[in-house]
């Protein structure tokens, strides 16, 4: 009996810390499942540097598919984000974002934007999708007016993208969950 009480209590705890885990939904690559970010594009990292909250990655945007930004972009993303990945200097990638001004964007990782690998057996969104990366450009390239940007003149405009619950949001599910368990409990003691 008290077996059972235990492992109840782990499944239970299990699928609540699951609750918390990187769960972003496949991206559809095709036009209306890109149709949110104002901004997508192919780019080199430059360099990346950490402020308190946020990481921001500098790029050299190699070819444009949607938007208008600088030659000159850099994305931004919460520390504490679960969904985030390592983006290394000299990694290319094709970004989908949210443009803020012509230099800057906000970015997730759950937007379906993926690194470039040489070795197509370490791309794991490549495994998931069966789309390549080189697929997944010839794709932008034949739906979206491509650009290949000279100059530091743009133009933007903003649009929603997703986030991260608030604090506030954190909170209640939380306690949800405390009163979930708390009721399971009782209903266990009383078996």
């Amino acid at each position: 009996m008290n077996f059972k009480k235990n492992l109840f209590i782990i499944i239970l705890f299990k699928c609540i810390y699951t609750g918390y885990a990187c769960q972003c939904p496949l991206i559809k690559v095709n036009k209306e499942g890109l149709a949110k970010y104002n901004t997508i594009f192919q780019g080199q990292v430059v360099s990346v540097n950490q402020t308190q909250n946020f990481e921001n990655i500098y790029f050299n945007v190699q070819q444009l598919f949607k938007g208008q930004v600088s030659k000159q972009f850099t994305i931004s993303y919460k520390l504490n984000d679960p969904c985030k990945v390592s983006i290394q200097v000299g990694d290319t990638w094709l970004i989908y974002c949210n443009a803020t001004a012509p230099q800057k964007g906000i970015f997730n990782f759950c937007s379906g934007s993926r690194k470039y690998y040489k070795i197509t057996n370490e791309d794991f969104i490549e495994s998931i999708t069966r789309v390549s990366f080189q697929e997944e450009v010839d794709f932008l390239n034949k739906h979206f007016e491509t650009t290949l940007l000279n100059s530091h003149e743009a133009v933007s405009k903003v649009n929603n993208s997703n986030t991260l619950p608030s604090a506030l949001q954190t909170l209640i599910l939380l306690g949800i969950s405390g009163v979930l368990l708390i009721v399971i409990n009782v209903i266990i003691k009383k078996v």
